[in-house]
């Protein structure tokens, strides 16, 4: 994650227009490998929040893509990288799939979304 934001610092300086869509592209191919991980996931709210996020992210870089207008992926942002790595750390640290609660998962995607939402807007306005 961290690699990405600062590689989108630098490139974008370079005035180069491919970069968005190879960068959009790849970004996607990686969250996609996330997302299969996904399916193993035991807890079935866990899988649909990472469905519904992962889609939405899916459907902002298609209309980023066709439009070059980058408040679509304002207006989609990508919190499901945020919760695949909240989600997958608990599991990790746990050594087990956690059990949260249906609430607990929304307010963790809530959180996560305002969190995305202040990254999306300062690269992308």
């Amino acid at each position: 994650m961290l690699a990405d934001f600062v590689d989108w610092e630098i490139l974008n300086q370079l005035e180069n227009s491919q970069y968005q869509a190879i960068d959009k592209l790849l970004d996607i191919y990686f969250l996609f490998l996330a997302f299969i991980t996904t399916r193993k996931w035991q807890q079935v709210n866990a899988k649909l929040i990472a469905t519904i996020t992962f889609l939405l992210r899916v459907i902002g870089t298609t209309l980023f893509l066709y439009t070059s207008n980058g408040i679509y992926l304002v207006i989609f942002p990508n919190v499901f990288e945020f919760y695949f790595v909240f989600y997958a750390g608990l599991r990790y640290f746990l050594s087990k799939e956690p059990t949260i609660n249906s609430v607990t998962l929304v307010l963790v995607t809530v959180i996560l979304t305002i969190l995305k939402l202040a990254q999306e807007l300062h690269i992308h306005t």
